[in-house]
């Protein structure tokens, strides 16, 4: 019963997260920033940094719920096309994706999707789920320890489940998101 209630309640579309506060994430947020800026690098181009600078801030100014009071947003050295945010506000764009797209209006949008993910706290929604799934495994395997390969098993399958089922909610939550955000 208490682990179909956890489940009920990682699946539910609440927008705020249980467990983690803004300033929780924002700290997940600073620490994983400077991972990937290690991995990455920050593409060395200081007008092109403040053009991706410029149209995110200017897209943040125009939200009536900001969530954070400062977002971060950095072009990295990566030839991959891809742009990610991480909780707290930090947004990057690869120069890739950079040199692939074909317009200022573009850019606006994909970031603009970006800022929903931030906005919308995906990032710490799959903590707290990535945690749940790790509690309902520990608890099952105390619960029945001849068992434990079983529901070791079982549980990873249903937490991939839940993971690839929210994260196509969340993209298309994040392109709606991000259609307003870019207007």
């Amino acid at each position: 019963l208490i682990a179909f209630l956890f489940c009920s309640f990682l699946l539910s579309p609440v927008h705020s997260v249980p467990f983690i506060s803004k300033e929780s994430e924002l700290k997940m947020g600073q620490s994983a920033d400077k991972e990937v800026i290690l991995q990455y690098g920050v593409y060395q181009d200081k007008a092109l940094q403040l053009y991706v600078n410029e149209i995110g801030q200017r897209l943040i100014s125009k939200l009536v719920n900001k969530e954070f009071q400062k977002f971060h947003f950095k072009l990295i050295d990566s030839s991959e096309i891809n742009a990610f945010a991480l909780p707290g506000g930090y947004i990057y764009v690869t120069r890739g994706l950079l040199a692939a797209l074909n317009s200022e209006a573009e850019l606006a949008s994909v970031i603009g999707h970006e800022i929903g993910h931030v906005t919308l706290h995906h990032g710490a929604k799959m903590v707290v789920r990535s945690i749940g799934a790790q509690i309902l495994t520990i608890g099952g395997v105390i619960a029945s320890p001849k068992n434990a390969s079983q529901w070791i098993a079982i549980s990873t399958t249903l937490f991939q489940q839940i993971s690839m089922g929210y994260g196509r909610e969340a993209e298309l939550e994040s392109d709606a998101q991000g259609m307003m955000n870019s207007v």
